[in-house]
This record gives C-alpha cells, sequence and structure tokens, in this order.
C-alpha cells in the first residue's frame, strides 16, 4: 500500500474522486422549490423596476437579462428579458407584471 492510497482510504468522505469535496445531500432531503420563467419585457429598466417591487413584496427573484447587460444590440436583443420566480407566487408576480406593463 504506497501512501497515496493510504491517504485515500483515510480521507475518502464519499465526495469526488479521490476524496475532495463534501457530497450533496440527496434530492429527497432538500427543500428546493420549483421555478417558473416569466417574460417581462424588452425594455431593461421596466425589468428592472418589476425586479425592485417583487423584491420589496418579499417574493424572491432572479433577473435574466437577454441583452447582456445592455452591451450586446442586435439578434439577442429582440428576445425579451426574464425573471425566475417560485411556482408558488407566479398569480401575484403575473399581477404585478401586468401593472407595471
Amino acid at each position: 500500500m504506497g501512501l497515496w492510497s493510504w491517504w485515500r482510504e483515510r480521507n475518502d468522505d464519499g465526495g469526488l474522486p479521490g476524496g475532495r469535496g463534501i457530497p450533496a445531500p440527496p434530492r429527497a432531503d432538500r427543500d428546493v422549490p420549483e421555478l417558473v420563467e416569466l417574460e417581462v419585457g424588452y425594455d431593461r429598466f421596466t425589468a428592472g423596476a418589476v425586479v425592485a417591487r417583487l423584491e420589496a413584496e418579499e417574493i424572491p427573484v432572479r433577473l435574466l437579462t437577454m441583452d447582456d447587460h445592455g452591451l450586446l444590440a442586435g439578434r439577442v436583443a429582440l428576445h425579451p428579458h426574464r425573471i425566475l420566480v417560485r411556482a408558488d407566487d407566479q398569480e401575484r408576480v403575473r399581477r404585478i407584471v401586468a401593472q407595471a406593463s
């Protein structure tokens, strides 16, 4: 038995090969909410305002900009900005997005 195999046996925690890292818990043990993706329009300012309103309502939200932070013009700008929200909050979010439009 070489030094490397001795070290691996003592430090193998079930993570990555070679004993590096901590294994992720099984999926059933994690409480992961289902996420939905909603369009918020092509205007970057309106998308930011919608996100600010949702955060003020304490709704977790993530903005997915489709124009590379305003730096990329062209075909990518033809895609609307989107937000990720929990499926449970979907109806409230749709009302807020409709008010902002």
